[in-house]
């Protein structure tokens, strides 16, 4: 478990600890672990949240007034209101706070329990034979359309890159492009994803990282926390 803030643009780590099943902690301004004092955030409540450890994953109580939003890795973001509980190898609680500053709650577990939880498996809908996994060129081509959706901790107001931005990066063509990232949208579509999404939406790739096809890769780790 880790606590980090975003100040000026920097990355800093305020809080590091290995943390067993029944452990639970407080964060804020006056809780057991300190979260936006450094410098002073008023927007940040004196308890924001309360995490604890289980056999299985987390349990997260939200109580900053000014919100708390849940990023699983690699999975669309949400706020949350009341008390959650999520198992999955990466998860970052980000507090709300002042604007341009960002306080994220890292919890992090690298176990078979809480790695690839929802495998091949979406909407309900069984796959009685999963598609092959995703050739190296597939890879490059996903990790470079959703960088900024693939990073740890989480990056804020994530964009994707444009096809034609990514083929001038990898000194491809654009269609070249285009029918890697084909093949990586079937093989979403195999695993139950109810319609065709297009080639730069997401939706697919939350698919593909539930099901444990698009692992976190080391360049997507901040240094910080390497």
């Amino acid at each position: 478990m880790r606590v980090v803030e975003r100040v000026a643009g920097r990355l800093q780590l305020r809080f590091e600890r290995r943390v067993e099943p029944g452990t639970t902690l407080d964060f804020g301004r006056g809780g057991s672990v300190s979260i936006g004092v450094d410098p002073l955030d008023d927007k940040v409540s004196r308890r924001a949240a309360t995490v604890s450890a289980l056999d299985r994953g987390w349990r997260i109580t939200p109580t900053n007034r000014s919100g708390v939003v849940l990023h699983l890795w690699g999975l669309a973001p949400y706020p949350i209101r009341h008390v959650e509980t999520v198992g999955w190898h990466r998860v970052g609680v980000r507090v709300l706070g002042s604007p341009g500053v960002e306080h994220w709650i890292l919890l992090e577990d690298s176990a078979d329990y809480t790695a690839g939880v929802d495998s091949a498996t979406t909407s309900g809908t069984h796959v009685s034979k999963p598609p092959p996994e995703l050739t190296d060129e597939q890879r490059e081509a996903v990790g470079l359309i959703f960088a900024q959706l693939l990073t740890w901790p989480p990056t804020v107001d994530a964009q994707v890159l444009l096809i034609k931005q990514a083929a001038t990066r990898v000194q491809r063509s654009a269609t070249t492009v285009q029918g890697r990232l084909d093949g990586v949208r079937a093989k979403a579509l195999a695993l139950g994803l109810g319609r065709t999404p297009e080639l730069t939406d997401p939706e697919y790739l939350y698919v593909l990282v539930r099901a444990g096809y698009v692992p976190l890769r080391p360049e997507d780790v901040d240094p910080l926390l390497s």
